[in-house]
């Protein structure tokens, strides 16, 4: 108190950290409570014994609320992404969260045997826990407000978003691998690295793109497709929290 510090509210899930900032924060069971423990969605994936392998650091120009319509559909996937197309065709996909502060679902792999990686195979043995049909998918899903968690067979993809400021984002993303497969002879991270980077990479061409034309004048915004349903569940997620302040 003598130095004039305030409390921020904090949340532990799965080994991660939620900071929450607000003077009356929301409370994390309420702010998301599709992570509660009770929706055993998530607890197939060991991730408090995750290790992060890799870490890379993104600035781009573009508002944050673009990369989370960018993440919530692969409509854009077999013209931006035609190596993430061949290993999850988009139209292997469904959602099994459709409202509220956390949205995805599964992504079919073409190989039931393999992974999103440079050349298609796993870096690391499957998880444990997961079924047969886990397997062969990736699980994809939006954490409003801060980022995205990509569940695959034999690891985990964390982006998490910080807006700068109007028209600038830093995107932080780890690769998390089982501290186990981090240890043994050979493990590499690399393949999974190299083919999320690239990915990113188109990813953030488009959201730049996109802000630079929601930059004009003349910009209007247009219908959403079939396939993009679940950027307008984010927008109506946005627009209560909007009213709720």
């Amino acid at each position: 108190s003598r130095w004039n510090l305030k409390r921020a509210a904090l949340a532990q899930w799965h080994g991660f950290v939620f900071v929450n900032l607000a003077e009356n924060p929301v409370p994390f069971a309420d702010a998301l409570p599709q992570l509660d423990a009770r929706e055993g969605k998530f607890e197939r994936w060991p991730l408090a014994e995750l290790r992060s392998a890799h870490q890379t650091a993104y600035n781009i120009d573009a508002n944050w609320k673009l990369f989370f319509h960018n993440y919530s559909e692969c409509y854009h996937c077999p013209g931006a992404h035609p190596q993430l197309n061949s290993l999850t065709p988009f139209r292997n996909s469904e959602n099994d969260l459709e409202e509220g502060a956390v949205l995805g679902g599964p992504m079919t792999l073409s190989n039931p045997q393999g992974s999103m990686t440079t050349h298609g195979e796993r870096c690391a043995p499957p998880f444990a826990a997961l079924n047969e049909a886990d397997r062969g998918r990736v699980y994809y899903y939006t954490l409003f407000p801060s980022g995205f968690i990509s569940l695959h067979p034999d690891y985990v993809l964390v982006h998490r978003i910080e807006p700068l400021d109007i028209g600038r984002t830093r995107v932080t993303c780890d690769w998390y691998f089982h501290r186990d497969a981090m240890a043994a002879s050979g493990f590499s991270a690399k393949p999974a690295v190299e083919f999320w980077d690239n990915t990113n990479r188109q990813d953030w061409l488009l959201c730049e793109g996109a802000q630079a034309g929601m930059r004009s004048a003349a910009w209007e915004p247009g219908p959403y497709s079939e396939l993009e349903s679940q950027l307008a569940a984010f927008d109506r997620h946005y627009l209560r929290v909007l009213q709720g302040a």
